[in-house]
């Protein structure tokens, strides 16, 4: 069945979704997944968004507990669809269920850069950089929560030492970073550079040291 087909047959299907017998719903479930990819791809945000909730309806509270990580990657999804068309009660409704289930650090790591867009909008700065620092202490990133001066200034050593040598260029031809835990703290700092800048300016200038 191709995609549009699929599409066509989930418009079909909105409303019934109780008439299915357990083996079709698993692939109603897998088509919503897969539809919602294609139309986020699409720039189809609402209509990406509207699938991933009737997959997450379909899947119900039990999935909470059978497949954890599926449920968090439709929740993530599904806040990152409803911050781009501005729904934000939906988007704190879906952020505070995917938490309310105890994510791993990794999966937080993930949801950071929604996090840091709705940190952004409700001007709560300071709460979302408390947050990129407990959970960088959970990876093993040491990082001060109040930086002065001395900080900066290690920081600053530390970064010439480590270029010191090298050329621009080598920034573009160095091999892709495959160490996911090195990943994960890099994205955990990204996500809150944009936070730092209007609210605290040493920890902004430490984070694009790091």
């Amino acid at each position: 069945v191709g995609a549009a087909e699929r599409f066509e047959l989930l418009q079909l299907l909105e409303g019934s979704e109780h008439a299915l017998s357990a083996d079709e719903s698993t692939w109603y479930i897998t088509w919503c997944e897969e539809a919602a990819r294609l139309a986020h791809g699409g720039g189809a945000y609402a209509a990406a968004l509207d699938l991933q909730l009737r997959a997450i309806t379909q899947l119900g509270p039990v999935a909470w507990r059978d497949q954890p990580a599926r449920m968090f990657e439709l929740h993530l999804r599904a806040a990152e669809n409803a911050l781009v068309i501005d729904r934000t009660g939906l988007v704190d409704q879906l952020l505070d269920s995917a938490w309310a289930h105890h994510p791993t650090p990794m999966e937080r790591v993930r949801a950071m850069r929604v996090l840091g867009n709705r940190w952004w909008t409700r001007q709560d700065q300071r709460g979302g950089i408390a947050e990129m620092q407990s959970l960088l202490r959970e990876l093993g990133e040491r990082f001060p929560t109040k930086p002065t001066g001395y900080h900066v200034a290690r920081e600053l050593m530390a970064t010439r030492m480590a270029i010191r040598g090298m050329e621009p260029e080598q920034f573009v031809t160095a091999a892709p970073l495959r160490d996911e835990l090195v990943r994960a703290k890099l994205d955990t700092m990204l996500s809150a550079v944009h936070l730092a800048y209007t609210t605290e300016p040493l920890t902004h200038v430490l984070l694009v040291l790091r």
